[in-house]
């Protein structure tokens, strides 16, 4: 009777963990997603996402959210109004990324792009809606690789008016400076908040040179300064100097050290430019 007893527990515990619920670590390429507001507080927000399904498991994916969210504050002038709407993620896996002084290929990398629309208020008070792009690189598990400094990027080129690949800089405490360019001039966006005509755009050069652009647009709070190109006298210092640090001074100023794969995109701009 006893064996008979401990056979049936015995079932009875199988048949109890066999019925236990899987647990599901699956993405789906859209669904909404839980980020932090620029106040700390929790939203959820859609999104959409090609590759997430294919690379990604939950955790990855929220590791990757999070990334995205805290790349997107570090853009913004006043990070604490930011109030998430919703995200457009790409995961791309790289086969053909190499470093860009040794030539060895880059193994297991994904490349993250994500699409962030987002309201925030500007320096009046007033709130308005935006979005804006970052960009990093991950590995199967959500975690970072910080190979941006060290990929070998592609040559600079035309794109309609402008130019394949924009420049962004990072420096202490927060500072960031973005340079588009378009028909032969820059449109730089940066950390300094609040800028006014007449705002230096100074680069510093690895034979300890320095020269400078100024802005001619009016006084905004967007962080926006727009200059005029380089004279014939800057032109040959970038073709013959790399750029080791960009600052940008008004009032307050960012500071910008420029990445070893980087120092040369001033050299291929004005050769672009030449052609």
């Amino acid at each position: 009777m006893k064996k008979v007893a401990l056979i049936f527990v015995s079932i009875t515990l199988f048949s109890f963990s066999n019925c236990k619920p899987k647990v599901d670590n699956s993405v789906k390429d859209s669904g909404t997603a839980i980020v932090l507001n620029g106040k700390g507080e929790t939203d959820t927000v859609p999104y959409i996402c090609g590759g997430c399904k294919e690379y990604l498991d939950k955790s990855s994916f929220n590791k990757i959210v999070t990334i995205s969210t805290e790349e997107t504050k570090k853009l913004m002038n006043f990070p604490r109004t930011f109030i998430p709407l919703k995200m457009r993620i790409s995961i791309v896996k790289e086969d053909s990324i190499f470093h860009y002084d040794t030539n060895e290929r880059f193994e297991g990398v994904f490349r993250v792009i994500t699409n962030y629309y987002y309201a925030a208020k500007n320096a009046y008070g007033t709130e308005t809606e935006g979005d804006t792009y970052v960009s990093f690189y991950t590995d199967t598990l959500g975690n970072v690789s910080r190979i941006e400094n060290f990929i070998k990027l592609p040559t600079l080129n035309f794109n309609g008016d402008g130019v394949n690949r924009n420049l962004i800089l990072y420096g202490d405490d927060g500072d960031y400076i973005k340079i588009d360019v378009n028909k032969k001039s820059l449109l730089v966006t940066s950390s300094v908040s609040c800028i006014d005509r007449g705002t230096w755009l100074t680069f510093y050069l690895d034979n300890d040179e320095k020269f400078h652009l100024t802005s001619w647009n009016d006084f905004n709070c967007d962080g926006y300064s727009f200059f005029y190109w380089f004279d014939k006298s800057q032109i040959y210092l970038l073709k013959t100097h790399k750029v080791k640090f960009i600052s940008i001074t008004d009032k307050k100023s960012a500071f910008c050290p420029v990445p070893d794969n980087e120092q040369e995109y001033f050299l291929q701009l004005v050769n672009l430019y030449e052609k």
